[in-house]
């Protein structure tokens, strides 16, 4: 079971760069 939970994070990492940039510009947007 461990094993399956990695493969499906290894998956869902290459979308954290992208969802990092999305809160990052609504926190700008919400500071501003």
């Amino acid at each position: 079971m461990p094993l399956k939970k990695t493969e499906k994070f290894k998956v869902s990492t290459p979308s954290w760069p992208r969802w990092t940039g999305i809160v990052a510009t609504i926190g700008f947007a919400v500071q501003k």
